[in-house]
């Protein structure tokens, strides 16, 4: 079996045989927020949209784990929210915010 483009910290290496073999990538969740800040250095609160499978919820994890931002900008997932939950809090995001995301 070849494992290809899977995040490293998603393969369990005892459920692998000698047969088979992972190109991995690893995802730097500290260099997307940084990218945010740097951007948008102004940012006090960064929302992040995902959903709520098992994949999901251990991307949240690592989000919280690995982040730096605590001092920096307030981190709020929507991973167990209720969709028309979710709706809501989009619509009453600030004008400059909703333009940014409708470009």
């Amino acid at each position: 079996m070849l494992l290809a483009a899977v995040e490293l910290r998603r393969v369990e290496p005892s459920l692998m045989s000698e047969q088979d073999a992972v190109v991995g990538t690893r995802y730097d969740q500290n260099a997307f927020t940084e990218s945010i800040l740097r951007l948008l250095p102004e940012t006090k609160t960064i929302a992040l949209i995902i959903g709520n499978s098992p994949t999901e919820r251990f991307w949240v994890g690592e989000q919280k784990l690995g982040s730096f931002l605590e001092k920096k900008a307030e981190l709020i997932f929507y991973n167990e929210r209720p969709f028309e939950e979710i709706l809501q809090a989009l619509a009453n995001l600030r004008p400059a915010v909703r333009s940014f995301f409708s470009r």
